[in-house]
Formats: structure tokens, C-alpha cells, sequence
């Protein structure tokens, strides 16, 4: 494609559904992130520029390690 070419329809339809995705999930990371105390800006800001990778990775490694040291229901308490 050339940079002079305008965006196809289905183009528009790519960049439209990736911010779609992109900013609730910034804004989700980053709430989260803020109410455990965890670098919310970092997470945030990763969350704005790519999917879903941020908030997988954000899952496995502060959301599943609190519930561990919480005695979430992933710890074997009933």
C-alpha cells in the first residue's frame, strides 16, 4: 500500500475494532492495577497499545498471585 492511498473500508474497520478493544482495556488494567497498588500506569499504558497480551499476562502474574497470598478460591480453602 502506498501512504498516499486512503484507508479501505475494511481498514477502517481494523483500526476502529483495535481501539474498541484497546482502551477498555487500558482503562481496565489501569483501575485494577491502581486499587492493588501495582504500577498502574505501566499496565495501563501497555493495555492502550496492544491486545490481549497485557491483560493475559497481567492475570497470571498479579491477579493469580494475590488470590494465592489471599487465600483465593484458587488456594484449596472452602
Amino acid at each position: 500500500m502506498n501512504a498516499s492511498q486512503p484507508l479501505t473500508a475494511a481498514q477502517w474497520a481494523i483500526v476502529a475494532a483495535a481501539v474498541a478493544l484497546c482502551i477498555p482495556q487500558g482503562i481496565l488494567l489501569f483501575r485494577d492495577a491502581q486499587k492493588r497498588g501495582r504500577f498502574p500506569w505501566f499496565w495501563g499504558l501497555w493495555g492502550l497499545v496492544s491486545f490481549p497480551l497485557p491483560s493475559i499476562l497481567y492475570y497470571f502474574f498479579i491477579v493469580r498471585r494475590d488470590q494465592k497470598h489471599k487465600g483465593g478460591r484458587h488456594s484449596g480453602s472452602k
